[in-house]
């Protein structure tokens, strides 16, 4: 991880924390009370809470971006949320056990079974579904934290915490670790420039290589152009296909001479992704 990772890692870990202190600091204590639990039943469904409330709400927004890839007839590729998954294998959609850390926080992929229509616009609402999605179920659970008195008062108000705290970090950061929130994403490809054709140039090579099942078909010049952008992960994917199409076409010399390439990009990228990849 490097220093400007490590800075906007705790920026958002501060950011974080003055909102849990002002929300602690200005909500009514009556108001605070409702989320300790009264009896026995209420203890257990308070440490419940605690455990399958922040997945839950992590759910509802990868659940946002699924709806929204669905709803424009977009195949479910990959939709996983701590360890439940449901990925696509052989045209069919299978329910597994996920055991891959960097998907325990949820993540969800959608794609089109062909490639006509606005590519741009179709991705453009699947990045803003999962905020939104977070911000209505946010303001739908803190409403029955608020107006309702029950043993799942904990359940109802974490959820509403979390999911309104999420709409803030997918669009207040520009980044969450590795990666571009879904704000600095939707920003970057509705961008009128060099980096909305970068981002229209990475939707295109991901979605032909999904289809196809192979890189035969992706265009040397979009991947080069992709391979220019100012982020090393953005350059990474560039040069990651790029290598594939050399290797799908047994080009083995330009192959192997792009793989030396990826080689510097190997301690940047996360160690599951890599080997998914089967860069080799």
């Amino acid at each position: 991880m490097n220093k400007k990772m490590i800075i906007e890692s705790l920026l958002g870990m501060v950011i974080g924390g003055i909102a849990m202190f002002t929300f602690l600091h200005f909500i009514p204590k009556e108001l605070l009370m409702k989320f300790y639990p009264k009896g026995d039943f209420e203890t257990f469904a308070f440490f419940v809470s605690l455990l399958v409330g922040p997945f839950f709400a992590i759910a509802l927004h990868e659940l946002g971006h699924l709806t929204a890839g669905l709803l424009q007839k977009h195949q479910l590729q990959l939709f996983v949320v701590a360890f439940f998954g449901l990925k696509r294998e052989n045209q069919r959609v299978r329910l597994f056990f996920n055991k891959e850390m960097q998907y325990f926080g949820g993540i969800s992929a959608t794609s089109p079974i062909n490639l006509e229509g606005n590519l741009k616009i179709q991705f453009a609402r699947i990045l803003g579904a999962g905020p939104l999605f977070s911000l209505l179920f946010g303001g739908v659970f803190l409403f029955l934290f608020y107006y309702f008195d029950s043993a799942w008062n904990g359940f109802n108000g974490i959820v509403g915490l979390i999911s309104i705290a999420l709409f803030f970090a997918t669009t207040i950061p520009s980044k969450s670790g590795l990666f571009f929130t879904d704000r600095k994403r939707l920003q970057r490809l509705l961008n009128k420039g060099k980096v909305g054709e970068i981002e229209l140039a990475l939707l295109q090579a991901s979605f032909q290589m999904l289809l196809d099942q192979n890189a035969k078909n992706l265009e040397i010049n979009k991947l080069q152009l992709i391979q220019t952008d100012t982020e090393p992960v953005v350059q990474f994917w560039g040069f990651f296909f790029e290598y594939a199409y050399y290797k799908d076409h047994q080009n083995t010399e330009k192959a192997t001479l792009l793989k030396n390439n990826l080689l510097n990009y190997q301690t940047l990228i996360p160690k599951g992704i890599w080997k998914s990849l089967a860069i080799d």
